[in-house]
């Protein structure tokens, strides 16, 4: 189904029928069923999706997001808007293979968690593939003894190719060469086949929004929330204006108070929340604020995916708890101890000072930190993520305090 409006400001029932995802035609998309209540007055309004019983396909409704990035720079531009752009990866390197650690080894340096897109080129087809090997070394140097974060080949007969490849904060070696080449031979410079070819590497962050002025009758970013202090729950929301391809234009009278190394985050605000009849709805990694959660509800069957809740909606949802799935990547940061109440919670990765799983409670995760005491009620169970394709996984637990097991 494809919806152009005129303008974003649209108050009623939008309804669309959603079917069995299990063998779409090619080109087809699912679309996601159910009701959209934007901003009645004297509220922020009720979201309702429901997929009628119908299979969904993965994210089957998905919401706009902002994401959560670091703070790059805030721009006065005049007539009371700013540009705040987001930190974002851009680097290209060039030269000839292989690329070892002989002085040749390309750096880079990552503060947060990115996915990125590498992009190569090379010129001959006589040396295999172009492999790529990623270390993450802390010195500077390339070493055998490091840390093998990523590896990849391709373009046979010197053709182009791209590759994504997730990488957690820290200093990376990038090491380029033959499939020829051993990954030893890269990192003493021994490589045989030096200026046997020459490449070009770029290197961008995937995910980039799509700019407000190239949404193809959508509207981008425009009109969404943002805090520009994500672990302060209490600053200010700003309303986007419109937005580039790392850089979102908000209004405000006053220059926004951004400290420094700060995050920004998407923000979406319901009075009510519904999701059922299988509906799978997704915001991304931003957080979602519900002001009547005793009236809102994620039914068996159903799931809601976020990147975190506000600590009054986190609160409240452990006071009424939810029959269906709630996926969330992380804790917001002004949530310091929780207890995780009847129903399933599955957290990307999840830290917190203290934590209790009560009785019934069921969280997945592949990496619980825990600085202070961890207790588990009779009843609750703890279990991690396993990929599809796999037949078993592991739980990276860390526990600061004592471990309670009733």
């Amino acid at each position: 189904i494809s919806i152009t409006a005129e303008n974003n400001s649209y108050l009623g029932e939008l309804s669309a029928q959603a079917g069995d995802d299990s063998a779409p035609a090619a080109g087809e998309q699912i679309a996601g069923a159910g009701t959209v209540y934007v901003e009645e007055a004297g509220n922020h309004g009720v979201l309702s999706v429901d997929n009628g019983g119908q299979a969904s396909v993965e994210n089957g409704t998905t919401v706009t997001s902002i994401g959560l990035h670091q703070v790059g720079s805030v721009v006065n531009l005049g007539d009371g808007l700013w540009k705040v752009s987001r930190e974002h990866i851009s680097a290209s390197f060039t030269g000839s293979g292989g690329i070892g650690a002989g002085g040749n080894a390309h750096r880079l340096t990552l503060s947060e968690e990115k996915t990125l897109t590498f992009d190569m080129d090379w010129s001959d087809s006589v040396y295999g593939y172009l492999a790529v090997y990623i270390l993450q070394d802390e010195d500077g140097v390339a070493e055998m003894s490091d840390a093998l974060v990523g590896s990849f080949s391709g373009g046979s007969g010197g053709e182009a190719y791209s590759y994504d490849v997730t990488l957690p904060a820290g200093s990376y070696s990038i090491l380029l060469g033959s499939s020829y080449d051993s990954l030893e031979a890269l990192v003493d410079g021994s490589s045989g086949y030096d200026g046997g070819f020459d490449y070009s590497l770029d290197i961008t962050e995937a995910g980039v929004w799509t700019p407000s002025e190239d949404a193809l009758g959508g509207f981008g970013l425009t009109g969404l929330w943002v805090d520009l202090n994500a672990a302060e729950e209490s600053s200010i929301l700003y309303r986007v204006v419109s937005n580039g391809a790392n850089t979102l234009t908000i209004a405000s009278e006053d220059e926004p108070d951004v400290p420094v190394g700060a995050e920004m985050v998407g923000v979406h605000q319901f009075e009510r929340l519904i999701v059922e009849g299988g509906a799978k709805l997704n915001f991304g990694a931003d957080r979602l604020m519900i002001a009547d959660v005793a009236n809102s509800w994620v039914a068996e069957g159903s799931e809601l995916s976020v990147g975190d809740f506000d600590s009054a909606t986190q609160s409240a949802l452990q006071t009424y708890p939810q029959a269906g799935q709630i996926h969330q990547s992380r804790l917001a940061g002004s949530i310091a101890s929780m207890t995780l109440s009847e129903g399933e919670w599955y957290f990307e990765s999840l830290e917190a000072e203290s934590l209790t799983l009560a009785a019934g409670a069921v969280l997945v995760s592949s990496d619980v930190t825990i600085a202070g005491d961890l207790i588990l009620e009779s009843g609750s169970e703890m279990t991690t993520i396993v990929d599809e394709g796999l037949s078993s996984a592991s739980l990276q637990l860390t526990v600061g305090g004592r471990l309670h097991v009733k």
